[in-house]
């Protein structure tokens, strides 16, 4: 096991040095699917309990509408939501919750600078969190084929980190970007896998001339512990 997690970024290599698609700008579409039942909601739980877990299970089920899009450069991404086109009006209130399972906001990358942003907005406020490319990935030596990609699976484990359990990337597409901030690694993460909702790769759609990227640059700089701090504190004043 040792030896084949030393040769297998060796074999990343190779394959990205030699493969045919040398674009380095795309649009990618990803969609949402449902990894299990609903939550289960037992004869004990109480009516606050009961109503939170079919408020969470009507979340998922609308998180399977969504469709987002992130588009790179050689340098630079952009994640973000789509528009959706349903009546969003019909669950207004539903669909914050939904968005945050999966994950919300803008995600820009700029693997040059070193740059992992997500702007955020919510009830206090604009911000623009800021991080870096993420690192020390686990590599497998399980394969699978998404589309017409050859992917192989990564983990990566930090308490700092998004709830993804798994991810799925292709050497094939030699670039180092993916969904909601996710990054680091020798190819474009096609899959990530989180305990209630799997986001996949749907189509990409190579160009020929360099997508322009838009930095966000609106909201308050902050870390992710600074961040995570101040929604702490909001939620506990919003307790008494």
């Amino acid at each position: 096991m040792d030896f084949m997690k030393k040769i297998i970024p060796i074999i990343f290599s190779l394959i990205v040095s030699n493969t045919l698609l040398a674009q380095t700008d795309a649009i990618c579409i990803y969609e949402i699917t449902k990894n299990k039942i609903n939550i289960e909601i037992n004869e004990k739980d109480n009516s606050t309990t009961r109503k939170a877990k079919n408020l969470i299970n009507e979340a998922i089920e609308i998180a399977e509408t969504f469709t987002y899009t992130l588009k790179f450069n050689e340098n630079e991404s952009i994640f973000s939501k789509n528009r959706s086109m349903g009546n969003e009006a019909q669950s207004s209130y539903i669909i914050p919750i939904a968005e945050a399972i999966v994950g919300k906001g803008i995600y820009y990358q700029n693997k040059v600078k070193n740059e992992n942003i997500q702007q955020v907005q919510g009830s206090i406020g604009l911000f623009l969190i800021k991080g870096s490319f993420l690192t020390d990935w686990e590599f497998t030596n399980e394969t699978k084929k998404i589309g017409k990609y050859n992917c192989y699976k990564a983990i990566k484990k930090c308490n700092s980190c998004d709830t993804a359990e798994e991810v799925w990337f292709t050497p094939e597409i030699a670039a180092p970007f993916g969904p909601l901030g996710y990054s680091g690694l020798p190819g474009l993460i096609l899959e990530i896998k989180k305990k209630t909702l799997t986001l996949r790769l749907a189509s990409i759609d190579f160009k020929p001339k360099n997508i322009v990227i838009k930095k966000p640059t609106k909201g308050k700089v902050v870390g992710i512990d600074e961040f995570k701090k101040i929604t702490d504190d909001f939620r506990s004043q919003m307790k008494q």
